[in-house]
């Protein structure tokens, strides 16, 4: 089978579960602007493909997905290739969840091992106002595929 005829929803998969960061965007709830606001993020692959992400509670993006749960996952696949905009990437949009689903962390952290060093801790109680390691946020980002013609959400 050749490239162009692999489905391009099948293409974005396969980018996805190779992925190993993405630049999340969220809106700034710092100052209530609403901002875009972006870094490098550490993803891991769900069994659907859908993304995982593991936040500290102390993150700005975390305080921003608990005011706005809208967010973009831009994942690029562009690495070695000469002209990088005729690479792999895909924009992932859709709505932040926090999970607590054991198997989804599991899964990231055997995607990144080294994750689990800076979120392990004792999760901190609201209002103890003791100090404690971050807490941490594992989230699923709830998306629904497009053709790729019809949508700028894949390239």
């Amino acid at each position: 089978m050749s490239e162009a005829e692999i489905l391009p929803g099948t293409r974005v998969r396969a980018l996805l579960r190779r992925a190993e960061t993405a630049s999340l965007s969220s809106a700034l709830a710092r100052d209530r602007s609403g901002w875009p606001y972006g870094s490098l993020v550490l993803v891991a692959a769900d069994h659907d493909a859908s993304p995982l992400l593991l936040l500290s509670d102390l993150a700005d993006h975390s305080a921003n997905i608990a005011a706005d749960p809208r967010v973009s996952l831009l994942f690029d696949g562009t690495r070695g290739w000469r002209d990088p905009l005729a690479g792999p990437r895909a924009a992932v949009l859709g709505r932040a969840q926090r999970t607590n689903d054991d198997r989804q962390r599991r899964r990231f952290l055997a995607r990144h091992p080294s994750a689990a060093l800076a979120t392990s801790g004792p999760t901190k109680a609201a209002g103890d106002g003791g100090v404690t390691s971050p807490p941490d946020t594992l989230g699923t980002l709830n998306t629904s595929w497009s053709d790729s013609a019809s949508s700028p959400a894949c390239d």
